[in-house]
């Protein structure tokens, strides 16, 4: 018997409406950072000057700050709480250039009581090429309450010390979010660390310039590298965030921008995470200062020693396994070639190769100087091939070390691999 269904009429009309609402969403889709598709405000300003204005925001551009017309928009953004110390909605601005001649006047409307110090966080997406992830880092510009807005000023690029860097180009359209913040306070007692915080950590601002130092310390002591050719100025301003991401950093000209969670400040439990996450983001600093991260035959041999040095940033505590090794512990039978497989494929074999990193550290026929002057000759005048490099300041033929390096993997007596895993079925190649 052939059965006919029958669906209720409001039933049908609510799929065809839902159907509609996703097509739509498809075709309109929300700009990145979460903000809507259709702008605030629009202006063209050129060099007599202009403000790009909207309820609750304005940028005064003053004449002669720009040399040409140029398209500024400004967005409303939907954006996760930054807890009790955000005193303003968030805006993104589009088509600021970074070429300026003369000091931006922002100013955002607030709402409650100003206490301490108050600040306009302009925001910039800062990434972890080794995690693979990424989230808003914000530079703290110095704010003061003027009728009810929150007023701060953009400094010319160039002035007071603030110059070009090697990762941005001036003239480049960039996009950035702009959030009032207040009930903040400043450290800058550390030369190379200067800390925005919320007021209600004070309690435990020792403790955090103490994890910084550390890591400082982990990089240039026992991973043995400088900063000596990275293209920003100490000290690297932090900022202390409400939300769930990690630590990420970015570079805007010479200044180095880091934002960390403010829950892994206030619980102790998570200050190894903290001090892992900080450390691995400062040492990817370092490595910049060598060579391009981004090199095709680089990207696998930085997430390895990366990886590797999550022993280097651990509290002092038996340490089995870098996190990210594990579930890559066949990687070091792929050989070191296998890294120029493609970037998805780099960042599983790098973790994997932490193991490769390890027994040549711990090796003094390469050790840490060895690390140190195969990444200063992958870069500079050199660019040496990655692997090249590292066979270069082995003080041993590959034929006698490498059978070496996979006896003592096997063995155990590189992260005490389990023998099972290297004959779970799951893991043949």
């Amino acid at each position: 018997m052939r059965h006919v269904f029958a669906f209720p009429k409001k039933s049908i009309i609510l799929f065809l409406w839902l159907l509609a609402a996703l097509s739509c969403s498809k075709k309109n889709p929300a700009s990145p950072g979460g903000s809507t598709d259709t702008p605030l405000a629009s202006q063209s300003i050129g060099p007599s000057g202009g403000t790009l204005e909207s309820d609750g925001f304005i940028l005064t551009v003053p004449q002669g700050a720009l040399d040409s017309e140029t398209a500024l928009s400004l967005y409303a953004v939907s954006s996760p709480s930054s807890g009790e110390n955000a005193v303003t909605p968030v805006f993104r601005i589009e088509g600021l250039p970074d070429d300026y001649a003369k000091p931006l006047r922002m100013a955002l409307r607030f709402t409650g009581a100003l206490k301490n110090e108050s600040f306009i966080g302009l925001g910039r997406m800062g990434a972890d090429p080794v995690a693979g992830d990424s989230s808003m880092v914000y530079e703290m510009l110095a704010a003061a309450d003027s009728s009810g807005f929150l007023v701060g000023h953009l400094a010319v690029p160039g002035a007071d010390g603030i110059g070009k860097g090697g990762l941005r180009q001036a003239g480049e359209q960039a996009g950035m979010e702009a959030r009032g913040f207040s009930d903040m306070k400043t450290d800058e007692s550390s030369p190379r660390f200067v800390i925005h915080y919320p007021s209600g950590i004070e309690p435990r601002l020792d403790r955090l310039k103490g994890l910084l130092d550390e890591c400082y310390w982990a990089v240039t002591g026992p991973i043995f590298l400088k900063f000596d050719d990275v293209t920003w100025h100490w000290p690297v301003h932090v900022y202390v965030a409400d939300g769930e991401n990690s630590v990420h950093m970015v570079q805007y000209y010479l200044n180095l921008f880091a934002c960390v969670n403010r829950s892994w400040v206030e619980d102790d439990a998570r200050s190894p995470d903290l001090k892992n996450a900080f450390g691995c983001s400062l040492l990817i600093e370092a490595l910049k200062g060598y060579v391009d991260i981004n090199r095709e035959d680089v990207r696998w041999l930085v997430t390895a020693v990366v990886t590797w040095a999550e022993e280097k940033f651990a509290e002092p505590e038996p340490f089995q396994s870098p996190a990210r090794f594990r579930r890559n512990e066949m990687a070091p039978f792929e050989g070191m070639a296998a890294g120029l497989l493609g970037e998805t494929y780099t960042h599983a074999h790098g973790y994997g190769m932490s193991a490769l990193i390890k027994y040549l550290y711990d090796d003094p026929r390469y050790a840490a100087w060895g690390l140190r002057n195969t990444f200063h000759d992958m870069g500079g005048a050199y660019k040496k091939h990655s692997i090249r490099a590292i066979l270069e300041y082995m003080e041993a033929l590959v034929a006698d070390w490498w059978p070496d390096f996979i006896g003592k993997y096997i063995g155990g007596n590189i992260y005490n691999v389990a023998s099972t895993v290297f004959m779970d079925p799951d893991n043949a190649s």
